[in-house]
């Protein structure tokens, strides 16, 4: 049986890791709607097991919306000749910010509308300190070490440019998640 490459690019970007990073994004929305059926069923301790794995996950939509970085950080794919990168990591990102904001939605409606100023802006940065923590290259399993998250978390914290695109993402995040919500 013939096995399929998975070293494939697409400028530059692993077509493997590009499925693998939407269907992570994905995985918040599956979380929420198994909370809201065990919630239904009367099932707390699955109930405490999924929000545990929904905290974990939650960031992953907003490190898909920072494909956009690639864009960004590779000048050359902006030409005439290369539209398809140009859409592939636009719609990505796209994506991602969308998927970010309906998760934001969800758990807001799964946590009720009582102080929801500060759930929808605790949710935003959570977000989006967790999508800056993938830019530093922390692998998503990794994450459950706490010497390599506050490992990566100072590499964050001692970055500007990573400091201001957190609050920048937060705050859109934030007003975009209340407009929707």
């Amino acid at each position: 049986m013939r096995r399929l490459p998975v070293s494939k690019t697409f400028r530059g970007h692993g077509i493997f890791a590009m499925v693998i990073n939407v269907s992570l994004a994905l995985i918040p929305l599956a979380y929420i709607k198994l909370i809201e059926w065990y919630l239904f069923l009367g099932i707390m301790p699955m109930v405490w097991v999924l929000a545990i794995l929904l905290v974990w996950t939650l960031p992953h939509p907003t490190y898909l919306f920072f494909e956009l970085k690639h864009l960004i950080h590779n000048p050359s794919i902006i030409v005439p000749r290369d539209v398809t990168a140009v859409i592939v990591f636009g719609l990505l990102s796209l994506l991602g910010l969308g998927l970010q904001i309906l998760t934001n939605v969800s758990l807001l409606g799964l946590i009720g509308p009582t102080n929801k100023l500060v759930i929808v802006l605790s949710l935003s940065f959570f977000a989006s300190i967790g999508g800056c923590l993938g830019l530093t290259d922390l692998v998503w399993i990794a994450g459950l070490w706490p010497p390599f998250m506050l490992e990566h978390l100072q590499k964050v914290v001692n970055n500007n440019k990573l400091i201001a695109l957190c609050l920048g993402t937060t705050l859109l995040l934030f007003f975009l998640t209340m407009f929707f919500a």
